[in-house]
């Protein structure tokens, strides 16, 4: 109220030590002040002082505060000993959302700032299903809001590391991301393992939306049902998306859009452009092909695509191993020496190069094996069709 009182003289720059500062830094920034430092979570005296010396230094010879604060944090975390329980944020009026520390490739770790307790919509509790990745891009049977809370939740998870990586860079740094694979190959539960990721770390405040749009070929069906799922009462796409205007931090994640694209496709392109361009959304796609389409090449709208191929041996194995409702003994069914060690033995195997690093296929052959051997299931599995293990690329 102060503030608001004040205008139009407000305080070009705020900087706020105190521990978990964030909910204030935003109090401010809503306030209208351009740019606001604060300090999430914890930092020693030490490290606080080091950060604010080199912070106002540049600041004094002249650097803008956006680049004062990266030299700050850059020289601050050098002069670090050990890592820290909290770090400085930057926040500024044209953005609320604090500069993204994206993790390094193959390192998950948290870049969000706590804003909210729960950010995604069916959430019953916070104790994630166990199945295995294959499990988010099949949806057991149910009721619609058994389907709606599993597609909220995800699966448990094997594998993926650098997907994931790149996964999250993009959902932090553009404004579409697009995931392509074919059917099986686990577009959905890489999808929603980043989302519960950024969920539990609450790095969009205003929602990660989920929404299956498989089967819907007009329009008509996807403003319906996405209008449904973020309870947005819109009779047009041109009215939709003026209401998704009014989201300023939100993540829409689209699944199965094959049949959209397909049979509207200039109609599904005109309404990612209105929303991308006109609101803070940020979109997920999930397709079995890329929408080469969109954005134009001379669009200001950014893009990322993530293309998921086969499994790795080793993370097939492991997702069966973790399936499987039984022991595989690596010596009576895999034909391995005493002392082998399993999951490198099965890795190696026949059986995991038949299933082609596909997770439905690995889903599949972990629930036969609840009943049958290894050798009982490879019998199965060569009068189908001949294999050559495929070459695969680092």
């Amino acid at each position: 109220q102060i503030l608001e009182a004040a205008k139009p003289r407000l305080p070009s720059l705020v900087f706020i030590c105190a521990r978990r500062s964030e909910q204030v830094a935003q109090t401010f920034v809503e306030a209208g002040v351009p740019v606001v430092v604060a300090l999430r979570g914890f930092l020693p005296e030490r490290a606080v002082f080091a950060f604010s010396e080199h912070f106002y230094d540049s600041l004094l010879k002249g650097a803008k505060p956006r680049a004062a604060f990266e030299i700050a944090r850059e020289r601050q975390r050098a002069d670090s000993a050990v890592p820290a329980a909290g770090e400085f944020v930057l926040y500024s009026a044209l953005d609320i959302n604090p500069i993204p520390v994206l993790p390094p490739a193959g390192q998950l770790q948290d870049v969000s700032p706590k804003q909210c307790q729960c950010n995604l919509p069916y959430i019953n509790s916070d104790t994630p299903a166990t199945e295995g990745e294959a499990g988010g891009d099949k949806r057991s049977g149910g009721s619609s809001e058994e389907d709606e809370t599993r597609l909220a939740h995800g699966t448990g998870f094997v594998g993926r590391h650098l997907e994931i990586h790149k996964l999250i860079t993009s959902c932090l740094t553009n404004q579409l991301t697009t995931v392509t694979a074919v059917r099986g190959h686990g577009k959905s539960a890489l999808v929603l393992e980043v989302a519960r990721y950024l969920r539990q770390r609450h790095r969009f405040p205003h929602g990660i939306f989920c929404c299956s749009l498989e089967g819907l070929r007009s329009m008509k069906q996807v403003v319906r049902t996405i209008g449904h799922t973020l309870n947005v009462p819109a009779g047009s796409a041109r009215e939709l998306c003026e209401l998704m205007t009014h989201y300023r931090c939100c993540l829409l994640i689209l699944d199965r859009c094959e049949a959209a694209i397909q049979q509207s496709k200039p109609q599904f392109i005109w309404f990612l452009d209105q929303l991308l361009s006109n609101s803070c959304v940020k979109v997920v796609l999930l397709t079995s092909s890329p929408l080469t389409e969109f954005p134009p090449h001379d669009s200001p709208i950014t893009a990322g695509t993530i293309t998921l191929k086969a499994m790795l041996p080793t993370d097939a194995a492991l997702l069966l191993l973790e399936i499987c409702e039984r022991e595989i003994d690596p010596v009576a069914e895999l034909g391995a020496p005493h002392g082998s060690e399993l999951l490198q033995t099965l890795a190696n195997h026949e059986l995991i190069r038949r299933l082609d690093g596909v997770p439905v296929a690995v889903r599949w052959a972990a629930r036969r094996l609840a009943e049958k051997t290894v050798p009982e299931l490879l019998d199965e599995l060569r009068p189908l069709a001949p294999h050559e293990k495929r070459p695969r690329e680092d």
